[in-house]
């Protein structure tokens, strides 16, 4: 039963951050209530077989010092947002309540997410080459999306879309999105995956991580290819090391691997340096630091994208959206806000630090993914941050794959 609500409390996860079907047109999705459903009913099994009073008795004065810390935050939001209260008022007090009541639930989710991202890749990877590129399958109906204004995607059976086409190296080519409203956030699930079969998990498979490149190489997203290429050579080198007390070959692997991201960064930065794209994820970071910098400490406010888009460049007209996560948590939220996504990156971070390399590395790489992407306002990142702060109640349980 528990492994069960695991595999379907990951897949909610997944699409809740932005899938399309949490992304309908006029449409009420119930992903969120499920979730919390799904996440309470695990935490009740945790009780049941822990039956640890101690444990509770240590999260009390943590929880009651948190609550202060947002109460205080909401006393400086000029209106209350339901996505505010069901993001740090709900899911991430029941995410870390998850995780400190037993550890193990850590390795058990991740896994669970890793092999669903999986199974998610392999389906959109057969119809992006049977539909998208060889055209042996036709849509099969369309669907309508709010992604910052209205759409229109091509829709193969519901479990398959179209959203975006790219030109890249003279060819024209549509980008697999998969269940997705659009390739990035395709790119951003499959990498977190990727990251985690690699750096993470026990049983690594060389299988998944064949599949999930090839995923994230279909969604052409810049940040996706680089990571990954990274991923896999920081896990190449890291491999060899062990194997071998040849500092000279393990300087020289680093630095092949080190010149073949930078060349390929150039190559791909070059390729969309004249892009609409590129110009306006340029333009998200020079009026998001213009917002911030008008309110440090509390930010412009929660939801108030506005306050950003008053700084955007002429050109955007028609493509408000934004696209990376830091910058923007930093001029909404603030440094009060941005600190409880800190704290947990600080607590891992000094946890791991020379207990194991790869989850130092894995850490490094959900932060750049935040600093590229844009996902700060979704469960995916919340689920991360709850585990961080797990990590001060967990010390003598089970533990992430260590060295």
């Amino acid at each position: 039963m528990q492994k069960i609500l695991e595999y379907f409390l990951s897949l909610l996860i997944i699409l809740e951050c932005n899938s399309v079907y949490s992304r309908l047109y006029n449409t009420n999705n119930s992903i969120s209530i499920w979730l919390i459903i799904v996440l309470g009913l695990l935490i009740i099994i945790s009780l049941i077989k822990r039956k640890n009073v101690k444990r509770i008795n240590i999260l009390i004065p943590f929880f009651i010092f948190y609550f202060m810390y947002i109460g205080i935050y909401m006393l400086h939001m000029s209106e209350y947002s339901e996505r505010f209260i069901y993001l740090f008022i709900i899911s991430l007090p029941m995410f870390i309540l998850y995780y400190s009541l037993d550890n193990n639930n850590i390795m058990r989710l991740l896994t669970a997410m890793t092999n669903t991202i999986f199974f998610l890749c392999f389906v959109s990877i057969l119809f992006w080459l049977s539909g998208s590129i060889l055209n042996i399958i036709k849509p099969t109906g369309t669907a309508i999306i709010d992604w910052g204004y209205i759409k229109t995607i091509q829709s193969y059976h519901n479990i398959y879309f179209e959203t975006q086409y790219a030109g890249f190296f003279n060819l024209f080519l549509t980008r697999n999105s998969g269940i997705f409203a659009e390739a990035p956030m395709h790119s951003l699930v499959l990498t977190t995956g990727l990251m985690t079969n690699t750096l993470v998990c026990k049983e690594k498979s060389k299988f998944k991580n064949i599949i999930l490149s090839l995923g994230i190489l279909s969604t052409l997203s810049t940040a996706g290819i680089i990571i990954a290429i990274v991923v896999l050579g920081f896990d190449f080198v890291i491999s060899r090391k062990k194997k071998t007390n040849d500092l000279l070959l393990y300087l020289i692997l680093a630095l092949i691997i080190t010149v073949i991201v930078i060349v390929l960064s150039f190559v791909i930065i070059d390729e969309k340096s004249s892009s609409i794209s590129y110009l306006t994820r340029i333009d998200d970071y020079i009026s998001c630091i213009n917002a911030w910098k008008t309110h440090l400490i509390f930010g412009n406010g929660f939801n108030n994208e506005l306050a950003i888009r008053n700084y955007m460049s002429q050109f955007r007209v028609g493509n408000m959206g934004l696209s990376n996560s830091l910058l923007t948590l930093l001029a909404l939220g603030g440094l009060y806000l941005s600190n409880l996504y800190i704290i947990p990156f600080i607590i891992s971070l000094k946890y791991y630090f020379r207990k194991n390399k790869k989850i130092i590395f894995y850490i490094f790489m959900i932060l750049a993914l935040f600093i590229v992407l844009i996902f700060h306002y979704k469960v995916l990142i919340i689920n991360y941050l709850a585990i961080g702060y797990s990590l001060i109640f967990n010390r003598k349980d089970g533990d992430l794959d260590e060295e």
